[in-house]
C-alpha cells in the first residue's frame, strides 16, 4: 500500500492535488485490506492511475470480499455538531471518497471488485 502511494506521490503535483490524492487512496487501499480482506490479508491489488492534464483516472481491482450492497449509492449524511463520543461508526471514509471523487464507479464482475474514479485537478474542476 505505502508502495502505491509513493510511485503515485512522486509525481509533479500541486499541494492540493497531492492531499487529496493521498487521503483518496489511503482510505480505498485500506479499506480493501481491512474490509475486502478480512479473511486473507495476503490478497491481492491491482491498482492503475494515469495522469492526465486534467488530473488522474483510478481503476482499483481486488479479490476480496464485496461492498455492502447499498455502500455505493447509499446517501450519507451526518449530523457532525455533536460531540465526537455520540459520532457513528464508520462511513466516513466512504463520504470523503465521494466527495473527493467524480465518476466514481463501483462493481463486482467475476469474482472482482472493480473500482474507478477521477481525481480531477482544481482548474479541470473549474472548467
Amino acid at each position: 500500500m505505502r508502495q502505491a502511494l509513493e510511485q503515485v506521490l512522486a509525481l509533479a503535483l500541486s499541494a492540493d492535488e497531492k492531499s487529496v490524492v493521498e487521503i483518496v487512496l489511503a482510505e480505498v487501499l485500506n479499506n480493501i485490506v481491512e474490509h475486502a480482506y478480512q479473511e486473507d490479508p495476503t490478497g491481492r491489488i491491482d491498482l492503475y492511475v494515469e495522469h492526465s492534464d486534467t488530473g488522474f483516472r483510478v481503476l482499483v481491482q481486488d479479490e476480496g470480499l464485496p461492498l455492502p450492497e447499498d455502500l455505493p449509492n447509499k446517501p450519507v449524511d451526518y449530523d457532525l455538531s455533536c460531540d465526537n463520543s455520540d459520532l457513528p461508526e464508520g462511513g466516513f471514509g466512504w463520504l470523503l471518497v465521494r466527495e473527493l471523487t467524480d465518476g466514481l464507479h463501483y462493481e463486482r464482475r467475476n469474482g472482482r471488485n472493480i473500482l474507478s474514479f477521477w481525481i480531477l485537478n482544481p482548474e479541470a474542476k473549474q472548467a
